[in-house]
């Protein structure tokens, strides 16, 4: 006899296909000189700003960590924080490194005679007897069809961004910069501070595995024989007395937390040299 109908098998549901999440693969242990710090922040290595944010709560390491796909994109970029990189830079490396990375926006008080504004042109065409009807690029096209050495700003500020993006340069306001180098000046005419970015390597990066096999990183802002300098702002903006607001900003920002990481990874820096392990 026939064999007996069989129910329908029910359709498995094909399982859904989940991309892989693309963590970056830390870097390979050793001493790097001259790695630029965009790629060691990349790295997923454990420093000590991670250490931070994993006794704040691990949800806020876990956050900012390259295992969270949706992690927020690091752009909280500010002018306190472009003028520490630039005071790191002239202070750490000095004045030809410095001035490979920032550059001060340009000002109109520094350019005499520049044309600014539409009534600007207007007003120069106007004293040559030309029309003065147009647009702002009309205009000054017909300027320096008069006049090719004629001043105007806005070739100015055009000249000016496309070295800045040719050149990769961080922009500066000129009182930010003042500032910038006066802190620099100060540093190199402190009796105590003069010799402390002297006679070493600035901006070391140290990647190890430690004793529980995670990959650690830690980046030395200058690397002295036997001596880790590294360079902070005090802001001070309680008024308090000038000790007191370095203690307070060593609580504040967990600067101890910092010193037992930096100790752990000199510790594997004499190890890694001793192997071969730099690059």
């Amino acid at each position: 006899s026939p064999p007996a109908p069989q129910p329908p098998k029910a359709e498995q549901a094909s399982p859904a296909r989940v991309s892989p999440l693309l963590i970056p693969v830390a870097r390979e242990p050793g001493i790097y000189l001259g790695l630029p710090e965009a790629e060691y922040h990349q790295d997923p290595s454990l420093g000590s700003t991670d250490i931070k944010l994993l006794l704040r709560s691990p949800v806020d390491y876990w956050w900012r960590s390259a295992m969270n796909p949706n992690r927020p994109a690091d752009n909280d970029d500010t002018p306190a924080k472009k003028q520490g990189r630039a005071l790191h830079k002239l202070a750490l490396e000095g004045e030809e490194a410095f001035e490979k990375r920032f550059i001060a926006e340009p000002q109109p008080e520094n350019w005499a005679g520049a044309l600014r504004t539409l009534d600007d042109l207007r007003e120069y065409l106007r004293e040559k007897g030309e029309k003065v009807s147009g647009t702002k690029s009309e205009l000054a096209t017909r300027i320096k069809a008069i006049d090719p050495k004629a001043i105007i700003w806005d070739d100015i500020l055009a000249h000016f961004s496309a070295m800045v993006e040719r050149d990769r340069l961080e922009v500066l306001k000129p009182k930010d910069l003042a500032e910038v180098r006066q802190a620099a000046r100060m540093v190199s005419l402190n009796p105590y501070l003069a010799r402390a970015f002297q006679g070493g390597i600035a901006e070391v990066s140290v990647f190890w595995v430690d004793e529980r096999r995670i990959p650690c990183k830690a980046r030395f802002d200058y690397l002295k024989p036997h001596t880790i300098v590294d360079l902070k702002k005090c802001a001070n903006k309680g008024e308090h007395p000038f000790e007191d607001a370095c203690r307070l900003a060593f609580q504040s920002y967990r600067y101890d937390v910092q010193v037992d990481h930096y100790l752990d990874g000199y510790a594997a820096l004499l190890q890694l040299a001793a192997a071969g392990k730099v690059f």
